[in-house]
């Protein structure tokens, strides 16, 4: 359900026609909750407020994420807020929210201070640091920044580190949306020379006198590359992992990506899931600057994404994956007491529930090393153990041998 909340902004950006006067209408709080009640006794899964600064009025906002953090239904509500104006009240008060019931989206943009200077945006960046520490911290939000292409001032060369700043920030979601030049708006206005964009609605830049055609049509097919590998959620623990081996240029491994992605053509073909994850473990074998012990690593994480996201429907046999042996592992399904330990809520039911619930496989040292990251394992020889979850699957890594069973 998309919903609005108040009219207005009290910015102004010069992309944009929401701020192009200083009024802001808010409806009242308590309608607002009335109808935010409806849309949860209705069933609706998502509320997405389309206000174009949630948080703008403190008088206005907290009442209705105080009543979105009690709500005893499944129901998220997406909000788009400016990070300047958020508090470390506002933090403190959405701490409170159950995981999943809130995202945020923040509106970055760029990070080059002329272009902003320009758009008449101000960033605090050290400000924006410590909101994203925090949030990123409390791991019960869905985090989306927004980085648009084509502003005034930033040729390929500063987009890359706008583009790298934001990253290194680690939002869930990295959105690169393509400037349009709205009628009304103020780059439209104030740059007539320097724009090349779609004369039809709405309006989407096509070149730029800092970023010429060539390179627009390339972020085109690299934002296509990296929807469907970072902001997808496919490939969590390896592009974290590829990340810091990129760092802090993260953006040219979704180069090289998509310069792959180019040389085979995947731009003009519809890709299943499995053929994705093949050029994932193409790249990793042929293709990234990774030194043998890397491409291992790598190769282990894509297989415990693949196995964990699908939820055991694509097998990572090709790259070299391959479960533990029954006649190793089966005595550990039926000791519940010990395999609890690492699993919560374990039950051993009968073994076609067991082999349709759970996956297990050998984990090198490097491998748990990565994975230490995310959790505590255990020393010496272990295994990983995937159980398939409504969602996903979820991971757990045992100790290979244990001695009290």
């Amino acid at each position: 359900m998309y919903y609005e909340s108040s009219r207005g902004c009290p910015f102004h950006c010069q992309y944009c026609l929401s701020g192009m006067n200083d009024r802001v209408r808010f409806r009242s709080v308590p309608l607002v909750l009335k109808e935010l009640q409806a849309f949860v006794d209705a069933g609706v899964s998502q509320v997405k407020f389309v206000d174009r600064t949630f948080n703008c009025n403190p008088s206005h906002h907290r009442p209705l994420v105080e009543y979105m953090i009690g709500v005893e239904k499944p129901v998220n509500f997406h909000l788009e807020i400016e990070p300047a104006v958020l508090t470390d009240d506002d933090i403190d008060l959405l701490a409170k929210a159950p995981k999943g019931r809130i995202q945020l989206e923040m509106g970055i943009q760029t990070t080059y201070e002329p272009t902003l200077k320009a758009i008449r945006r101000h960033n605090d960046w050290p400000r924006i640091t410590h909101i994203m520490e925090r949030l990123v911290a409390l791991d019960t939000m869905h985090l989306h920044l927004d980085l648009i292409v084509g502003l005034p001032y930033e040729d390929y060369d500063h987009l890359r580190q706008s583009f790298n700043d934001i990253y290194a920030l680690r939002p869930h979601k990295l959105q690169i949306g393509f400037l349009k030049l709205l009628k009304g708006s103020g780059i439209r206005r104030d740059y007539p020379d320097d724009y090349r964009y779609d004369p039809k609605g709405p309006y989407e830049v096509l070149a730029t006198t800092w970023l010429p055609y060539e390179k627009v049509a390339y972020l085109k097919v690299f934002e296509d590359v990296f929807e469907r590998t970072y902001n997808s959620g496919k490939f969590t623990y390896l592009l974290a992992f590829l990340g810091r081996r990129y760092a802090p240029d993260y953006m040219k491994l979704y180069e090289v990506l998509t310069d792959e992605w180019l040389v085979l053509h995947n731009d003009q073909k519809a890709l299943s899931d499995d053929t994705l994850c093949r050029f994932l473990g193409h790249c990793l074998e042929d293709i990234l600057d990774l030194a043998e012990d890397q491409k291992a690593l790598a190769k282990e994480l894509l297989a415990l994404d693949m196995l964990t996201f699908f939820r055991f429907r694509l097998h990572p046999d090709f790259l070299g994956w391959l479960p533990a042996a029954r006649r190793e592992t089966d005595h550990i399904f039926r000791h519940e007491d010990w395999l609890c330990r690492y699993i919560p809520d374990y039950r051993f039911t009968n073994w076609r529930d067991i082999k349709m619930r759970y996956y297990i496989w050998p984990v090198s040292q490097a491998m748990k090393a990565e994975l230490s990251r995310y959790g505590t394992v255990p020393d010496g020889p272990a295994y990983i153990i995937a159980e398939k979850k409504k969602e996903r699957a979820d991971w757990f890594v045992i100790p290979a041998k244990g001695e009290t069973l």
